[in-house]
């Protein structure tokens, strides 16, 4: 059979297509080899929430928003379509949370609750919102709200204080006006002290009768005083040595006993003859001591 080349065309048309609507699909997040169910939540304001937009369990995405319509017979509530996988079993108490990144990317997370009623598909599940940052951080009871509060209290400190100090700034204006009235007051006594301050700078730096002239004969004194003080020592020394000099003049000349002492070796002669004597008595009293000491109970015998 031989086959034309507009069925092939055809085909290959279709085949393409097919192609192109599986893979657009796919891309949106829809997943036409799986089973799914279709559940429904109702939001008042669902903020730029879009049909493909992922619905999510823990972190999975398990199903897609596939459809969005605004029911305006109920105060124009908003009616979102999930379309989520048979797999997953929706409970009657599960609630399905809009959420936002940090980017501003919207998503559906479901909150299944365990050893819950199942849902039949085509049910209604609780639509809550996620509170954004500021509620967050105002409805809570974390360590951040008690220091906000810490805060407003020390800036009503601040306000309630605005009025003492005005006072203390305006009392501080009225003290320098009163320092700038003294200074008024004083301008010409304050002006010759300056003045007698210039003129006494002026005698001292002043070469010739200044303070440098002080100085020198200041100077010139102590060195006289110090020439002085050397030349009275000098003369003391020279008449210890005279003295001293004129001793042993006398001392070599003979005169006096310390010469006769040094130059006449009589003394010695004679000391040396009583050292001799005084030995020798020592030496006879040790071998003979009953010649010097005689002693009885019975009385004295001549011998």
């Amino acid at each position: 059979m031989k086959i034309s080349k507009e069925f092939k065309v055809g085909l290959l048309a279709v085949i393409a297509g097919s192609i192109l609507y599986i893979g657009f699909n796919f891309l949106k997040g829809i997943d036409l080899f799986s089973n799914t169910n279709k559940y429904y939540a109702y939001y008042s304001n669902i903020d730029g929430l879009a049909v493909s937009n992922p619905v999510t369990f823990n972190g999975v995405n398990v199903g897609r928003v596939s459809d969005i319509n605004i029911i305006q017979q109920q105060n124009n509530i908003v009616e979102v379509e999930l379309e989520i996988q048979q797999k997953l079993i929706i409970g009657e108490s599960t609630q399905a949370e809009l959420t936002t990144d940090l980017l501003g990317s919207k998503s559906v997370v479901l909150k299944v609750k365990t050893n819950d009623v199942p849902l039949e598909a085509g049910g209604t599940v609780e639509g809550v919102i996620e509170q954004g940052l500021m509620e967050t951080i105002l409805d809570s009871t974390d360590p951040l709200k008690s220091t906000m509060v810490n805060v407003n209290e020390v800036l009503r400190g601040f306000s309630d204080s605005k009025i003492k100090l005005d006072s203390v700034l305006i009392s501080f204006t009225r003290t320098s006006q009163k320092v700038n009235g003294m200074l008024d007051q004083n301008r010409r006594n304050i002006l010759k002290i300056t003045s007698d301050l210039s003129d006494l700078t002026e005698i001292l730096i002043d070469e010739q009768d200044g303070l440098k002239p002080l100085l020198a004969n200041v100077n010139t004194i102590t060195d006289s005083l110090k020439v002085l003080e050397l030349s009275r020592t000098v003369d003391s020394l020279n008449k210890t040595l005279n003295a001293l000099e004129s001793t042993i003049d006398k001392m070599s000349n003979g005169d006096g006993s310390m010469a006769k002492f040094i130059n006449d070796d009589s003394l010695y002669t004679n000391l040396n003859h009583t050292a001799e004597s005084l030995d020798q008595l020592l030496v006879d009293l040790k071998e003979n001591p009953k010649r010097y000491v005689n002693f009885s109970l019975f009385g004295r015998k001549d011998k």
